[in-house]
């Protein structure tokens, strides 16, 4: 049976065909386009694992009940009186090499 990753661009196979790459790149580059046309972000809970697709903010926190605080501004500062449930989510691009790493 035929590996279609070995079909060459015009369609025949032979010796000297090319290798299609296959790799998880183009879909992470669809996915940030699609990211940026839906105006969203794609954000990942450090402690739980969870990943949510949120409106697009520079920064986004959880209080781990459902609640969620998405800001552009400092990343530092809650407008909470008792920030102390609240943790900071980290922002996935997919386009970053440190994340294709993991």
């Amino acid at each position: 049976m035929e590996d279609p990753a070995d079909r060459s661009t015009d369609g025949s196979t032979g010796a000297q065909s090319e290798k299609v790459s296959t790799d998880a790149p183009r879909f992470d580059r669809n996915t940030e386009f699609y990211k940026v046309l839906t105006n969203q972000i794609e954000t990942l809970d450090p402690t739980t694992g969870e990943e949510k697709w949120l409106p697009m903010y520079d920064h986004a926190w959880t209080d781990g009940k459902g609640n969620y605080f998405l800001s552009d501004g400092d990343a530092q500062t809650l407008p909470f009186e008792d920030a102390s449930d609240w943790r900071p989510l980290q922002v996935v691009n997919r386009n970053d090499p440190a994340y294709r790493s993991r």
